[in-house]
């Protein structure tokens, strides 16, 4: 049986990641608003319940790339790196750059 402490510390991380993942596909949608850049996968992190946005470890890596400006690349349907930058992170970058 696992102690209150250890209940709190998994409810706390899914609170973090559920608030990460809806963040993150904000963004993406109030820098949709700036201009068109492309469409977003189907799969894609930055898309609010898509296979990518519900895996904490997809999110992280996002979220990661836009705070310390770095590069996140389209994974699309595969899991593969289609070796081009991702529209939804370029739509987050977009909601950054206008505020």
């Amino acid at each position: 049986m696992e102690s209150l402490k250890e209940a709190f510390d998994d409810q706390g991380e899914q609170d973090y990641n559920e608030a990460l993942r809806k963040k993150l596909a904000g963004f993406a949608i109030r820098g949709a608003k700036h201009g068109n850049l492309g469409k977003m996968c189907g799969t894609c992190a930055f898309k609010l319940d898509s296979d990518a946005n519900l895996e904490p470890h997809n999110v992280q890596a996002a979220w990661d790339a836009l705070a310390y400006e770095g590069q996140f690349n389209c994974h699309i349907e595969t899991g593969v790196n289609k070796g081009c930058v991702c529209i939804g992170f370029k739509y987050a970058q977009a909601f950054f750059n206008n505020l």
